[in-house]
């Protein structure tokens, strides 16, 4: 089998029933300018011109419909309940909010992520079956000439504008195999049962072949028929929708990436957005984004802890489990997640790929840890931990300096290992946790204002203590461990904090607070401390501060654009002063 080389790896995954023009130049991917969107002359996608996506924008959506699309304000559209909130930030270096995955979906009309409309209202979730048309004919929607769909690819240019009827041909078998195993892997990690059929009779997406089209795409999708709610874009509203691959581009493809095409092209059918092409994300940054979904354009294999068979899924695509009432609980025994292990695992799996080479960027890597009594390992490098479900941890490795994003997609991290670098982690908000501080300096950050659970913090190396005030605020005494080993701080509301071996001045050597927006309002070093000097002077004084202090509201995004306007205004600048007018993406 044949694999993808840097001038195939951007169109690999190259083409949506919006962007069929394909890329008429060939270079890696190279996420660090995702950001830009702008970027290589030569990389050009039509018929949508940047400056008419700007403008779109500007509008109220990306095809100027003032519709709903990927990106909008959520106000009035209904997420459930089990979607992680936005959590605080005040020193603004945590890099996922933990909805982060909405700024992905196409939402329909009526507040509800597209995919929904594959399924009429009121049905139950035993009934909720993806059908997936393996077309070994034309499908009468697409056959019939007065239906929208034939009218659609009659102009479509990745067909060249050749009847569909006369250049159809049916997928590879490499392509089916993908289908097959796309259908298996979402149906044991999201719950929504998979019916793949020959010529199926009733189908949501048709997964069929063509030939004698354009030579520079490798595959186009269609987006739910819900979206032809999008008044310009009515002539092509239909359901069920198609999957179309090139039979020459796709015979030599390998596993991997008909695969990837696969899980691509069907995630587009079901409503989810490229990340740099309509997804917006508040906190993650597109360099990150590139590596946490299938639905990037790049070659990563993604690396999965804890879940079943995951079929190349990252972060940001079990998302999608959160709006999936069915979806079955993932990995509810008790693991250690090594994340050094895993580390050398995705440096073997990814050390060919194209966008590794180029940029270095690893996967990220997805850890689902539903049972009690989890184990987060670091290594020797300095990591950054966030034990909150949703939120971004970064591995580094301490020869080579590499880091790799690692996300707890879901579940609590009940133990935390740190390495000998110096480290950073970000308490759970809630549940019990015994973090092992390591030999290096590390930074335990206790930032909610509400929490619960009892935080052991074991510190052979030097440590500080950071919170808010708002968290220390309802703190409402200090104690002593009748052995006189460890100090106990009490809230009402927080649970407790329990400083292991403090009393004997070998704990922690300083604590700060801080305000919302990240100033330092209060900074004692501890080191060496009596247990009465700690509490008279780092304890009292720090709580007195917190009594009177009143917060503001936070100002946690301010560098980062919040609404979909901010960003086009974004573009428009750089385009402007890169000189270029037309879309170009990388």
């Amino acid at each position: 089998m044949g694999r993808v080389t840097p001038k195939g790896i951007q169109i690999l995954l190259g083409g949506d029933s919006r962007q069929r023009a394909g890329i008429n130049a060939y270079r890696p991917v190279t996420p660090e300018g995702l950001n830009e969107i702008l970027g290589d002359p030569n990389v050009k996608r039509d018929p949508f011109s940047f400056q008419h996506r700007l403008k779109g924008g500007i509008n109220g959506g990306p095809y100027g419909t003032n519709g709903d699309h990927v990106g909008r304000d959520l106000k009035g559209k209904t997420a459930p309940d089990s979607l992680d909130r936005e959590g605080p930030d005040p020193l603004r270096d945590r890099d996922f909010v933990g909805d982060e995955f909405q700024g992905m979906l196409m939402f329909a009309p009526g507040g509800k992520p597209a995919f929904h409309s594959l399924w009429p209202e009121g049905t139950a979730d035993k009934d909720k079956t993806l059908r997936i048309n393996i077309a070994s004919k034309l499908p009468d929607y697409i056959a019939d000439p007065e239906s929208a769909v034939h009218q659609e690819l009659s102009v479509t240019d990745a067909l060249e504008k050749q009847p569909v009827g006369e250049i159809f041909k049916p997928v590879n078998a490499n392509i089916r195999a993908a289908v097959d195993k796309f259908a298996k892997s979402f149906e044991a990690n999201f719950g929504v049962k998979v019916d793949v059929q020959v010529d199926h009779p009733n189908p949501h997406v048709s997964v069929m072949g063509y030939d004698k089209g354009r030579k520079d795409i490798t595959a186009f999708s269609s987006f739910p028929g819900a979206m032809g709610e999008w008044k310009k874009l009515k002539h092509t509203s239909h359901s069920p929708g198609y999957l179309f691959v090139s039979s020459s581009r796709s015979k030599d493809l390998s596993s991997d990436d008909s695969q990837r095409l696969v899980n691509q092209q069907l995630g587009l059918a079901l409503g989810v957005a490229h990340p740099h092409d309509l997804a917006q994300f508040r906190n993650l940054s597109d360099q990150a984004a590139v590596t946490m979904t299938t639905m990037a354009y790049s070659d990563l294999k993604p690396v999965t802890l804890g879940a079943e068979d995951a079929a190349g899924f990252g972060p940001l695509d079990f998302g999608l489990r959160k709006w999936l009432q069915n979806a079955p609980t993932l990995n509810t025994g008790e693991q250690t997640f090594d994340l050094e292990r895993a580390y050398k695992q995705s440096l073997r799996d990814n050390a060919n790929t194209v966008t590794f080479k180029e940029t270095g960027l690893l996967p990220a890597v997805s850890l689902l840890a539903n049972g009690d009594h989890n184990t987060l390992v670091g290594g020797k490098g300095d990591d950054y931990l966030d034990t909150n479900a949703g939120y971004v941890s970064t591995y580094q490795d301490a020869e080579t300096g590499r880091k790799q994003n690692v996300v707890l997609v879901e579940g609590h991290i009940r133990y935390i290992e740190c390495g000998a670098g110096n480290n950073i982690v970000v308490a759970a908000k809630d549940g019990d946790q015994t973090i092992h501080t390591g030999t290096g300096k590390t930074d335990v950050r206790l930032l909610y204002p509400e929490m619960s659970g009892e935080k052991v913090i074991d510190a052979p190396g030097e440590v500080t203590v950071t919170f808010t005030a708002s968290q220390l605020k309802s703190a409402q005494d200090a104690t002593v461990e009748k052995s006189g080993d460890d100090f106990v701080l009490g809230s009402a509301k927080n649970g407790s904090l329990r400083l292991q071996n403090q009393a004997k001045g070998e704990g922690i050597s300083s604590v700060r607070m801080l305000s919302e927006s990240g100033r330092v309002l209060f900074e004692k070093d501890v080191k060496g401390l009596s247990l009465d000097d700690f509490r008279k002077d780092v304890l009292e004084p720090a709580m007195k501060v917190a009594a009177e202090y009143v917060p503001s509201k936070p100002d946690v995004a301010q560098d980062r654009p919040s609404t979909w306007k901010e960003r086009v205004e974004r573009l428009q600048k750089e385009a402007e002063k890169a000189g270029n007018s037309h879309q170009r993406y990388r």
